[in-house]
């Protein structure tokens, strides 16, 4: 797991500087803020994610190395494995699979507004939380910040209602 980890950190870095670099071809907006930050901003958290992935699988891979006199273990899945297989998490990444899709097929047609609050509410619930106060709350508000950092201050538009 640990070499798969630096395998995937390096590749994800590289596509982050690749899509970093490709953000000098976009154009230029002289008022407001330059179309160019978010995208740039996006690839240096996405870098910064990788050059972590990098360094926890080096540091779990040193811990992994044995001694030179003894015999690799046999790849299997092993019990850790076999719990996760059977496990509720499973069902939890295939809701949460499902959620995210029915968001995708329903935002174009109610729009973002609409569409955001319940799946947000949906994500909690999936991940336990049962206050439905709390819910309620932060789906409604975390929508109402998000559709204001990228309407208003990103000027990214969003997907509206078709309906009316």
């Amino acid at each position: 797991m640990s070499k798969l980890n630096v395998l995937y950190g390096s590749i994800t870095g590289l596509i982050a500087v690749a899509f970093f670099l490709y953000t000098f071809s976009f154009p230029s907006e002289q008022r407001g803020l330059d179309p160019r930050l978010y995208p740039r901003f996006i690839s240096i958290c996405f870098f910064a994610l990788s050059v972590g992935l990098i360094i926890t699988g080096v540091q779990a891979w040193r811990k992994e190395r044995k001694p030179a006199g003894e015999k690799p273990e046999q790849a299997s899945i092993g019990p850790a494995g076999k719990k996760f297989f059977l496990s509720p998490t499973k069902k939890r990444i295939g809701w949460m699979f499902l959620v995210a899709l029915g968001y995708v097929a329903i935002i174009d047609t109610v729009g973002y507004l609409v569409a955001t609050p319940p799946f947000l509410a949906g994500s909690m619930v999936l991940f336990g939380e049962k206050r439905v106060l709390r819910i309620l709350l932060v789906s409604v508000i975390s929508t109402a910040i998000l559709f204001w950092l990228f309407r208003i201050i990103f000027r990214v538009p969003l997907p509206v209602s078709s309906l009316w």
